[in-house]
């Protein structure tokens, strides 16, 4: 009985679900590992000396790079609420980068203690979840890589269009319109070095890379929230079927022990996992009431109202996906309770009482660090935070918000000059 019944029940290993995940992160220099595809977490490997850390740290430096390209340019021309955003947006990815570069030095044992306790789950008695953690991961990843490529792209067309228009209204002489568009887009950069063509293409493949490193902070909580979430979903699902049912105190004793080695795991798991939470909440928060900050302007062109609203609602999809996803580890691993309530008195017993009380009085879920703890009330606490976020960036950038306009302004400065660059 204790044998793993089936290739299935293996295959739906969290190791085996996330690592076309991580595999897609690599690309863009994040967790540079290998050994993912590995049947056993002990052939996992991190070295400081391998190509995909060189790989990792050159995206690392041109983050650094650009965040401090960034903030000398927003000291000379002064901090506002919404130039500040760049700051914030280059702060996220340096930090996610290097975060992900410790997180991969810790993986391996990571894996190793959440294989060990995990292997319980994929064994009788215990089935397959009717969506399997394979299946979730996998689809949930993909979807939110890909609305995360169609945000960058949306941003290209935006910029693009924005920069041309500029071109056409200042009736510039563009004998090269790459050269225009790069210099005009990574103008801070090529005041430092010579433009090249190819410098320009691999300047927008880092960028986009950042763009990666900044979604991925959620992507990867929200995955790793699923695969917990789905190991207290088999347990429940085993407790249905005895709903009021009398079995041996032996079987209370047995889901009680599986219960609380997926409690140590959420433990264990939260202490390198929190980091990643804290961060990622205060950035999508910030980000929203950003994004809300700019509902005031009003926007020229399709391209620009179209970027504008699919940026706010993937923000904001993304953001409740995140708290409902973390949130719903502390959902279901209370959820034993209102099935133990239903168990006949004459059955009870010392492991049910026991049983009981762990899942009445523990709080098991993700924090941020232990400032908050991410339950569904704090969705409710977030909506309120946010409203008051709002409040102090109207009143930090009061003069952008009365002012608003209610016609398009259309005005360039028409200053560009190819003398201006190297």
């Amino acid at each position: 009985m204790d044998k793993i019944v089936d290739s299935d029940k293996i295959y739906d290993s969290f190791q085996r679900a996330i690592w076309p995940i991580f595999w897609c992160a690599q690309c863009f220099g994040i967790f540079p590992i290998s050994g993912l595809r590995s049947s056993t977490p002990n052939q996992i490997n991190f070295s400081w000396t391998s190509l995909r850390t060189a790989y990792a740290a050159i995206y690392i430096l041109f983050a650094i790079f650009m965040l401090t390209l960034y903030t000398m340019h927003i000291i000379s021309i002064g901090v506002t609420a919404k130039n500040f955003v760049g700051f914030a947006f280059f702060s996220c990815c340096v930090v996610s980068f290097l975060y992900f570069l410790w997180l991969a030095r810790k993986w391996k044992e990571i894996m190793i203690i959440w294989t060990k306790k995990e292997s319980t789950f994929l064994k009788f008695p215990y089935d397959v979840n009717r969506i399997s953690v394979v299946t979730h991961i996998r689809t949930m990843g993909i979807i939110f890589f890909a609305m995360a490529l169609l945000e960058h792209m949306l941003f290209l067309a935006n910029a693009v269009h924005n920069i041309f228009i500029e071109a056409s209204i200042c009736q510039y002489n563009l004998p090269d319109k790459a050269k225009y568009y790069f210099l005009k887009q990574f103008s801070q950069i090529f005041k430092l070095i010579p433009y090249n063509i190819l410098i320009g293409l691999g300047i927008t493949w880092m960028n986009f890379s950042l763009t990666i490193s900044w979604n991925f902070m959620d992507i990867f909580a929200i995955l790793v929230s699923v695969g917990l979430s789905k190991r207290f979903e088999q347990i429940n699902n085993r407790l249905r079927n005895v709903k009021g049912k009398c079995v041996p105190e032996t079987y209370w004793q047995q889901i009680r022990l599986h219960y609380v080695e997926l409690c140590e795991v959420v433990e264990y798991v939260e202490i390198y996992i929190s980091p990643v939470v804290l961060i990622s909440c205060t950035n999508d928060l910030y980000f929203i009431c950003y994004q809300l900050l700019n509902v005031f302007d009003v926007l020229p062109y399709k391209i620009n109202v179209i970027y504008f609203w699919y940026s706010l609602f993937y923000l904001i999809i993304r953001t409740i996906c995140l708290f409902l996803f973390t949130a719903e580890i502390n959902d279901q691993a209370k959820k034993p309770m209102e099935i133990l309530k239903t168990i006949p008195t004459f059955s009870w017993c010392v492991e049910l009482d026991r049983f009981i009380h762990q899942t009445a009085r523990e709080s098991i879920c993700l924090s941020g660090m232990r400032f908050f703890y991410l339950t569904r009330k704090l969705v409710l606490s977030m909506i309120g935070t946010v409203v008051t976020y709002e409040l102090v960036l109207m009143q930090f950038d009061y003069k952008t918000v009365l002012d608003f306009k209610n016609t398009t302004d259309t005005s360039y400065a028409c200053d560009f000059s190819y003398n201006d660059f190297l």
